[in-house]
């Protein structure tokens, strides 16, 4: 959910205001993040990678009209990086420092919360 979190707040292209096509791609980053199938997460890099057809994988979003153009557009932005080939779509992160932080404010939060919850 980090992730997904701080791309829409610090990704260019996903921030409020990048233009056309914004909602389809922040749907189609944080949907992947959220959706119907597992993905593999390596620890040290944060890549999120994810076995399938872009159907399957966004069902929500795959039938868009502008889908193609902008999934290509996050490809080129190397948000995604997909392989036809393999039907293989990779999630990268946004800067590990900034995910860190939100999981480490998180943590903080939620400490918080039960410290005053008991």
């Amino acid at each position: 959910m980090a992730i997904g979190v701080i791309h829409r707040s610090s990704t260019p292209l996903l921030t409020p205001g990048s233009g056309q096509g914004q909602r389809l791609r922040q749907d189609m980053v944080a949907g992947i993040c959220v959706g119907p199938t597992y993905a593999r997460f390596d620890r040290k890099t944060f890549v999120l990678t994810f076995d399938g057809a872009l159907e399957t994988l966004m069902p929500d979003e795959a039938g868009h009209k502008n889908f193609d153009r902008e999934f290509a557009r996050l490809c080129e932005a190397g948000i995604f990086e997909w392989n036809s080939d393999a039907q293989v779509l990779r999630l990268n992160p946004p800067p590990l420092e900034r995910v860190r932080a939100h999981i480490a404010m998180v943590r903080r939060n939620h400490a918080e919360y039960w410290r005053e919850a008991v």
